[in-house]
């Protein structure tokens, strides 16, 4: 999948849409193929489907060929890859890690501060906190 696209044209020449409108029409083979072709770019983006959007994903299916290209374009250009989204994770998780370290060892200010800690290392906490909330969130995680 390619883009952006300035012309209708431009979507209807890609090999995906062209091996669609390839296909008889009135069979249904033109929504099945074009469904596929979203399913497959939302699985590569990472993106999970409940019940509601699989309908919805039906639903766009319905429409010409190019036009399911050009969102499946969209989503396959913005989403991020497995693996990026893994490499993400790993970071996140080492650099939490980092500053958990960190606040372990507590820093003569930390030993005055009223609260036991200084504001760097609550400045740290909260980078924590912060970390994992984003990695929650990019698993899909509440």
């Amino acid at each position: 999948m390619t883009g952006p696209f300035d012309t209708e044209q431009q979507a209807s020449a890609l090999p995906e849409v062209r091996a669609i409108t390839a296909l008889p029409p009135g069979t249904g083979q033109w929504t099945a193929a074009s469904r596929g072709m979203l399913t497959e770019a939302l699985a590569a983006a990472g993106v999970e489907l409940g019940g509601y959007d699989e309908r919805i994903v039906s639903w766009l299916a319905g429409y010409e060929p190019q036009m399911v290209a050009v969102i499946a374009s969209w989503i396959t250009r913005a989403g991020i890859t497995p693996a990026d989204r893994e490499v993400i994770l790993a970071a996140l998780d080492a650099a939490a890690g980092q500053v958990e370290m960190r606040a372990m060892f507590p820093c003569d200010t930390c030993q005055q501060h009223p609260d036991g800690l200084c504001n760097a290392h609550a400045a740290g906490i909260e980078a924590v906190r912060a970390y994992r909330s984003a990695a929650a969130r990019i698993e899909g995680r509440p």
